[in-house]
């Protein structure tokens, strides 16, 4: 019975462990968005979970983040998460960077 209990607990415990990990892992870029679910998607489908976007720069298309905040050669820049889409306004990629031109 004793062993029965600690199996138990051992799984809950890697259980929750690698939903952190897959959370991390899909939500590279920043915690809001999910990588993941986000490429492969239209632009429309994208707009309906996540609301339109701040910001449209030709292939380009992204979410205002906030200034940059990184503890080491921080360039007080406004960031922006990026998706990038195809000639079908599907994602492909997304990426965090600066507003282009900054």
């Amino acid at each position: 019975m004793k062993n029965r209990k600690k199996v138990i607990h051992i799984v809950i415990v890697l259980l929750l462990l690698s939903s952190c990990v897959v959370f991390f892992l899909s939500h590279e870029w920043c915690l809001k968005y999910n990588d993941w679910w986000i490429i492969g998607r239209s632009y429309d489908e994208i707009v309906e979970r996540y609301g339109e976007f701040d910001y449209n720069y030709g292939v380009n298309t992204g979410y205002y983040l906030g200034k940059d905040k990184m503890p080491i050669m921080n360039s007080h820049q406004d960031m922006y998460y990026w998706i990038r889409f195809d000639e079908n306004d599907i994602a492909t990629k997304v990426f965090v960077s600066v507003a282009p031109g900054g």
